[in-house]
């Protein structure tokens, strides 16, 4: 059975510092701000995420490298069972946060999700254009 003893919990506190752990969970996002889940949005690191499941590299002098030669099919799933999941969380958004107030932190979340369909999308493309660049020169030698 997996541990997940790297999870960290989180304690919402009210504007004086206190713990409302005494309130249900419905009642949490009756607290919430649309500042406050842009707040905790932003601290969810999408880049390193994907940067981890894209294989991008950052060599000793900052620069980014990213190679589709080292996808193999494997990889490729992964990408797209993640990515789904991930995708399939935060629509959920859409889904709780229904009122005017939240429109703007709705707008974020449908731009990251977005951006998402488009670094995917493009990863899928070159891994074609990679695999069938493969197979075309083991057809020719």
């Amino acid at each position: 059975a997996p541990t997940y003893s790297h999870l960290q919990s989180w304690t919402l506190i009210d504007e004086d510092g206190e713990d409302v752990e005494d309130e249900t969970p419905s009642q949490h996002r009756l607290l919430l701000s649309e500042a406050d889940y842009t707040a905790l949005f932003e601290q969810l690191p999408f880049v390193d995420m994907f940067k981890y499941i894209l294989k991008i590299r950052t060599d000793a002098g900052g620069r980014t490298e990213y190679n589709i030669v080292d996808t193999c099919s494997h990889d490729m799933l992964t990408l797209l069972a993640f990515t789904t999941r991930l995708l399939r969380l935060l629509a959920g958004a859409f889904n709780t946060l229904t009122q005017a107030r939240y429109r703007q932190f709705n707008k974020r979340v449908g731009r990251a999700m977005r951006l998402m369909v488009q670094f995917v999308a493009d990863h899928w493309m070159a891994f074609v254009d990679y695999r069938r660049d493969v197979r075309r020169q083991a057809w020719d030698q």
